[in-house]
């Protein structure tokens, strides 16, 4: 009896036990795109047969590759391969053939260069790997067989399915039969019918990752690179789900994408290469969305509310700013956003319409918050702040408001920064700001007062009104970054005028401070 490392130069139960889950539609797949990789192909022939309840699926997979299989060893040696890897090639580098030999029970493999060659496990696990010169050789390509018992109905039909989303290249006719010899004859041959590849309604010419493998002191690793490359993308026929493909190969679903996208390289996949990783998908949403959007393919806002979209929007920094508004304003129906239900309160007090923030997808809320996609409730309010924050008339403010106003109004010209201080009516969300073109402090009584309370204008010399007073009096020199290093070393040099001229001219402040001033 043969040992496993003599079936498969690798433990085909180990391989086995990492495949037996995979969907079978993902195991013929591996057959399918390693004869699309072949040169010189120009026909594939696909046959699935259904033997009945119980007893399993046939898949058979016929190509003309002119050159055929030149080395048996290829069949059974893990990672051994004679082909010069490219991002071009869908196949992995010797993987895919030994992955679905391991599921299934029985696989026979002929071609026009070596005798037929047949891997079986028994039903007790045992494994043989045998030599039949007596099945002939191909006159031309490869023929392989696979018998896998547990492949019921509902499995051959994916399988076919599967083939039927197949975007073959133009010069390679694909055909496809199926047989369900549990409702049909056997003796009745199986008709073929030619596979039509989906035709690309869009084109894209994108940027995007991709991997080839290479050989490095005696390891084959994988290596990223990014390339440019095109996306075709077509809708997907009525009933049918949108899907990535990789070199017209289906991938996985894009369930709620309006496009299935070929992308006409290498895509990035997890390691059992049933699907594409996390941050490729988000990638490829991402910059295809873009290309879209640019083309003028997205006209309804709807469509920006996807769940594609959505992942579009986790890669923000493969969309445009254009884009980014784009998604914004779907999601938010052009209305600023609020980042606390405080910030809310205050704009719809002041009539402004808002979204709060917290309503909104994780990845939205990113991307209004720290792309500039969208416009918060703290900016519209701080720009509406004269017309929705008008200044108290003298004879509207209490005494100690007046005095307030006269003291600071005082202060600024000893500190040689005269400015005009002002009370404001409602609740922009600040205590005070400073507008250097007008040079004017303004105090809101709202916020004050909810923060402070009301003796916070008794006395403009105490800690908090000071504090203010030094942070806006920082604003009065122009800036280039309005709260940056600058900005806080001049607060500094505020307070230290402040203090000086407190301490120098005490008495006179007093005076000040003491002055009754009636409106």
């Amino acid at each position: 009896m043969a040992t496993a490392d003599s079936i498969f130069v690798a433990d085909p139960d180990g391989w086995r036990s990492q495949n037996l889950d995979r969907p079978p539609q993902h195991l013929v797949r591996e057959l399918v795109q390693n004869a699309l990789d072949e040169a010189g192909v120009t026909k594939l022939d696909v046959l699935v047969t259904y033997h009945g309840s119980r007893l399993g699926t046939t898949v058979v997979v016929v190509d003309n590759a002119p050159q055929g299989v030149k080395d048996e060893r290829h069949l059974f040696t893990i990672f051994l391969s004679d082909k010069e890897d490219s991002p071009l090639k869908r196949g992995r580098m010797g993987r895919g053939l030994k992955e679905i030999i391991s599921v299934a029970n029985k696989t026979t493999i002929r071609s026009m260069n070596i005798d037929a060659l047949q891997f079986e496990r028994k039903q007790g696990g045992e494994w043989s790997r045998r030599t039949l010169p007596k099945y002939g050789r191909t006159e031309v390509g490869t023929e392989v067989t696979c018998f896998c018992r547990a492949w019921g109905k509902p499995a051959a039909k994916g399988i076919v399915d599967f083939i039927k989303r197949v975007r073959a290249p133009k010069n390679i006719a694909l055909n496809l039969a199926f047989q369900d010899l549990s409702e049909t004859d056997k003796s009745i041959p199986p008709v073929y019918a030619q596979v039509v590849p989906f035709e690309a309604a869009e084109t894209y010419a994108l940027s995007l990752p991709t991997v080839i493998y290479e050989v490095d002191d005696g390891d084959r690793k994988a290596r990223d690179r990014t390339r440019d490359t095109t996306v075709e993308c077509f809708s997907p026929p009525p009933g049918e789900k949108a899907f990535i493909y990789e070199l017209g190969i289906p991938v996985e679903e894009a369930p709620s994408s309006p496009v299935s996208m070929d992308v006409q390289q290498r895509v990035i996949l997890r390691e059992r290469r049933d699907t594409v990783t996390d941050s490729y998908r988000r990638q490829l949403f991402a910059r295809v969305l873009d290309a879209r959007v640019k083309a003028g393919r997205i006209t309804e806002p709807s469509e920006l509310r996807s769940n594609v979209a959505l992942q579009a929007a986790a890669s923000p920094y493969d969309l445009s700013m254009e884009t980014r508004k784009l998604i914004a304003q779907a999601w938010t129906g052009g209305l600023p956003y609020a980042t606390s239900g405080e910030e809310f309160a205050r704009a719809t007090g002041q009539h402004v319409e808002a979204v709060q923030l917290r309503t909104l997808p994780e990845a939205v809320r990113d991307l209004l918050k720290y792309n500039g996609a969208g416009v918060s409730v703290k900016d519209v309010l701080e720009a509406r702040k004269g017309e929705l924050c008008p200044p108290l008339k003298l004879e509207e403010m209490a005494q100690e408001m007046v005095r307030f106003v006269t003291f600071f109004e005082y202060l600024s010209a000893a500190i040689k920064r005269p400015c005009k201080v002002t009370m404001n009516k409602g609740d922009p969300g600040f205590t005070a700001t400073f507008d250097r073109d007008t040079q004017t402090m303004a105090f809101y009584v709202g916020p004050v007062v909810k923060g402070y309370g009301k003796k916070y204008f008794e006395d403009p010399s105490a800690p908090e009104p000071l504090r203010t007073f030094i942070h806006e009096m920082a604003h009065w020199k122009p800036k280039e970054h309005e709260h940056g290093t600058e900005f806080f070393a001049d607060s500094e040099a505020v307070g230290g005028l402040v203090a000086s001229f407190l301490l120098r001219n005490a008495e006179q402040v007093r005076l000040h401070l003491n002055a009754a001033v009636t409106p």
